[in-house]
């Protein structure tokens, strides 16, 4: 593990500690592909310690301060470009709007290190990179594998910031449709119970068996259509 220290001089007191570290280390950035956002992520994470303590990016320096910061391993932070077809529903200089595919899973993780969203993006739009984490270049929002819907993607910090503030704030609505086996006991309801990873099976989630760490999870829910089955045939 790289670490670097440095002493703050008269030129840099009263800067915040984020934009200070930003500015010397902006050549360490860019070799490492990650953007200026990233010193924040490495101070939330301890990995920036201001005279031996932890501390916060807006915390204002000092003449004499003693900082460090510990660089993560660059082979950590790899991703692959893959010349992946993508459907793009819209493009701007802010964000790109993708339909994404069922059967696609959104970034690089255990036993899918190819062929995901992530790295299709890499290709399509190589400035992705280093926004808003390495691992998940520019992605806001996720969907699951199996799951088809519409996806946007920061193309640059600022709408990073602001899209996954957007959605951390829930001031984004989300709607799905799905197709459910048998009969509604109603036309419409809510489900107000959170969420979490399956006690037994890793690969789900549920809102009855998950494990102690959960998420506040709020589904208004609506019956479209009902579709009637044939008695004769059995069949739809």
């Amino acid at each position: 593990m790289l670490v670097d220290k440095t002493v703050v001089g008269p030129e840099s007191a009263g800067k915040r500690l984020d934009v200070f570290l930003t500015d010397r280390f902006t050549a360490e950035l860019q070799k490492r592909g990650m953007s200026r956002s990233a010193i924040q992520r490495l101070i939330a994470a301890g990995r920036v310690s201001l005279n031996s303590r932890r501390t916060k990016p807006g915390a204002r320096i000092k003449v004499q301060d003693v900082v460090e910061i510990q660089w993560l391993p660059v082979g950590e932070r790899s991703l692959t470009a893959e010349a992946v077809a993508l459907d793009v529903l819209h493009d701007d200089d802010e964000c790109v709007v993708i339909n994404k595919a069922p059967g696609v899973v959104v970034h690089p993780a255990a036993g899918h290190a190819q062929g995901t969203l992530v790295n299709a993006l890499l290709h399509a739009y190589p400035g992705l990179e280093g926004i808003g984490g390495e691992r998940r270049p520019g992605i806001v929002h996720r969907l699951d594998k199996e799951t088809s819907g519409v996806m946007i993607v920061a193309k640059n910090d600022f709408a990073y910031q602001k899209l996954a503030r957007q959605f951390k704030d829930r001031t984004v609505t989300k709607e799905y449709l799905t197709v459910v086996w048998g009969k509604l006991p109603a036309v419409g309801g809510v489900i107000d119970r959170p969420i979490g990873r399956h006690r037994s099976d890793r690969k789900r989630m549920s809102s009855v068996r998950a494990i102690p760490r959960t998420r506040q999870a709020v589904t208004e829910w609506s019956l479209e259509h009902c579709f009637p089955l044939d008695d004769h045939s059995g069949s739809w």
